[in-house]
């Protein structure tokens, strides 16, 4: 070989490795432009976890430049966690991809993807790790799911099509409605549930041209079921449209009329039978009385001269709101019928509590005619219900209070102290709580009797009653114990209020059936949460000890409580 030729060589292999580095600095910049691109989070950890590249969206969502993330661990950076992700472990571990979703605090969700990258003899080089938000999507499924539960659980009956007007969707209701199987319609045209035999009834077409017309339809209809049968409904349809205004199907409800027809059918034949218990009026279509029964004139006491060719508004209550004759009629103009409560004047102006029926009598053609109204007289019914609410209030008050005294009993300081423990510690509040104890009652029992003893256990309770606050609770905790819980009152406060109510128990005479005003005193114990206790049962406990605490120091006289030696307070 030439020295040329050498030289030619060598000039020939630094082109090719030029050319070769060029074109490796090329691909990493298309790579980096392409990764950049994305809006999904990619970046590359080594073996130690640590980035080695990242695209813009990670590093903006990580809040720093790319260049300070590199050679950090990327789950101190986003998402942050106590350590790597398992897919990544596996990507390194196992050579294997994997995926997985995270679920963060910020309620973000996102499809984690992780891709080991190995050289040609298989060792692990790196990952690749694509993080996908997903929480619109989650949502939109969420949505989607909620959507498709409350379909298949409404009570109508639910119809879908395509815009061709095929059926697509029907719900439970719909099949329990009209007895099809899914395989039997989803697919068919809408045509399936013609019932053309009826002259009266607006066939599945004609309401498909009204919609492109108006957007929207509502009447009452007649389809077919798969048994052949005719059922009376109340079909509401709307048309749906894309964003550009395009119809892409319909969708309708289908209210089931059977029974209202029955009703209606019931309610001519109990025109019939006209003369019954209940005031009966029948008035035209301008609502003017034009028969009433025997019962409306012995209920109202105008006779049927004095009723016919006047409407029901002689019998109307007039401090009732215009609004709810109102709406009385626009419910019996659309449903045909209504029922409910009112107020009825006689004619000497007596008021009384009316049980109301009113129904729209119609034609063959289903056109209103005429207007029933029933109406019977509910005040006995009303004054039992009284009498049943004042006494299921009588029962429940004797269930929380003490038959003697009146103060919340037993059972119900502890719902109390309960419920105001639970206020207590969310809104980091103290609560104190007070336990006194007639001194020496035995002998007032033994001196006075024990009727005096309750009379004074009586006055005793008034007495606190009317020393506490009104956020404060009485209650007779069992014998000569009375128990007082203090919201949001701390140890001194507590303590100062106990002196003012054992002052204010010394001072008062309380007078019983026989012989002079008898004078007591009272010691109390106090304690509170959470200087004292940690729990209700132990703050019940700390006031306990202190009340005795109070009685072996002599009496009348009120002790904060103090745990033992070596006790924590």
């Amino acid at each position: 070989m030439t020295p040329n030729s050498t030289g030619t060589n060598e000039s020939t292999a630094n082109l090719d490795r030029r050319a070769a580095a060029l074109t490796i600095e090329q691909a990493q910049r298309e790579w980096e432009i392409a990764i950049n691109a994305v809006q999904d989070l990619i970046f590359i950890h080594d073996a130690d976890m640590s980035i080695i590249r990242a695209n813009r969206a990670y590093a903006a969502r990580t809040g720093k430049d790319i260049r300070d993330i590199i050679g950090q661990p990327y789950w101190k950076l986003f998402p942050k966690l106590d350590g790597p992700l398992p897919g990544c472990r596996r990507s390194l571990e196992e050579r294997q991809s994997g995926e997985e979703e995270l679920h963060l605090d910020s309620g973000e969700e996102y499809a984690s993807r992780s891709y080991p990258i190995c050289d040609a003899e298989g060792k692990y080089l790196y990952s690749l790790h694509v993080m996908q938000d997903v929480t619109a999507k989650r949502k939109a499924e969420a949505e989607q799911r909620t959507l498709s539960e409350a379909l298949r659980q409404a009570a109508e009956a639910v119809l879908v099509l395509d815009a061709d007007t095929r059926i697509t969707y029907l719900n439970p209701a719909f099949y329990r409605l009209f007895g099809y199987a899914p395989d039997d319609i989803i697919g068919q045209p809408i045509a399936a549930l013609s019932v053309p035999e009826r002259e009266d009834n607006l066939q599945p077409s004609e309401v498909v041209r009204r919609l492109k017309e108006n957007g929207t339809w509502r009447d009452e209809v007649w389809r077919r079921a798969k048994d052949g049968s005719a059922i009376p409904v109340r079909l509401s349809t709307a048309a749906i449209r894309d964003a550009k205004g395009g119809i892409t199907g319909y969708v309708g409800t289908y209210l089931d009329l059977r029974e209202a027809k029955q009703a209606e059918q019931a309610l001519r034949i109990a025109a019939v039978a006209f003369e019954t218990q209940e005031g009966i009026l029948i008035t035209d279509l301008d609502k003017r009385i034009i028969r009433v029964n025997r019962a409306f004139t012995r209920l109202t006491g105008y006779s049927a001269e004095e009723a016919i060719g006047r409407t029901p508004a002689m019998l109307q209550y007039e401090r009732r709101d215009a609004d709810f004759y109102r709406s009385t009629w626009e419910t019996v103009a659309r449903d045909k019928y209504w029922q409910g409560e009112s107020w009825n004047r006689r004619k000497n102006g007596e008021f009384y509590p009316a049980l109301l029926t009113i129904s729209a009598v119609t034609d063959a053609d289903g056109q209103a005619t005429h207007y029933v109204t029933t109406f019977a007289d509910i005040t006995l019914q009303k004054k039992e219900e009284e009498a049943i609410q004042k006494l299921n209030e009588e029962l429940a008050e004797l269930a929380i209070r003490d038959g003697l005294t009146g103060l919340y009993n037993h059972r119900t300081f502890y719902k109390l102290l309960e419920d105001e423990f639970v206020r207590a510690q969310r809104f980091n509040h103290p609560v104190s709580l007070l336990l006194l104890d007639i001194d020496h009652f035995k002998h007032v029992n033994d001196t006075y009797g024990h009727l005096a003893g309750d009379a004074i256990l009586k006055g005793l309770g008034e007495l606190l009653g009317r020393q506490a606050r009104a956020i404060d609770r009485v209650c007779r905790y069992g014998g000569e114990e009375i128990t007082v819980i203090l919201p949001e009152t701390d140890l001194d406060a507590a303590a100062n209020m106990a002196e003012r109510m054992r002052a204010a128990v010394e001072a008062q005479s309380f007078d019983v059936e026989a012989g002079a005003p008898v004078k007591i005193t009272v010691s109390i114990g106090v304690a509170s949460w959470p200087a004292q206790a940690d729990n209700m049962q132990t703050l019940v406990a700390a006031a306990d000890a202190a009340m005795y605490a109070a009685k072996q120091s002599g009496r009348n006289r009120v002790v904060r409580y103090e745990p033992a030696p070596g006790q924590p307070s």
